[in-house]
């Protein structure tokens, strides 16, 4: 079989070669630091969205409880008025 020759690389072309992956490298890392920034905002918003539903389930639930013991409440005392009422 015949030997492949290679083609040495010139110093100009290794410059070249080396300022393109360096360039590169530095396109990357900025892709890199604008993810991780928009990263950082979407996790920002949605602990604020989480705060403000926990808020809101907070409410409802206060409003609930107190729903449920106005209504115990009228519940026992109609019975008391009942058994009163009833009682000979």
């Amino acid at each position: 079989m015949a030997e492949q020759q290679t083609n040495p690389i010139r110093p100009e072309e290794s410059h070249l070669i080396y300022t393109f992956l360096y360039q590169a490298l530095q396109d990357v890392r900025q892709d890199v630091r604008d993810l991780h920034t928009r990263m950082d905002e979407t996790r920002r918003e949605t602990s604020g969205q989480i705060d403000e539903l926990a808020k809101r389930f907070d409410s409802r639930f206060g409003k609930l409880t107190a729903t449920m013991i106005a209504m115990t409440s009228v519940i026992v005392a109609a019975i008391g008025v009942m058994a009163s009422v009833l009682r000979p």
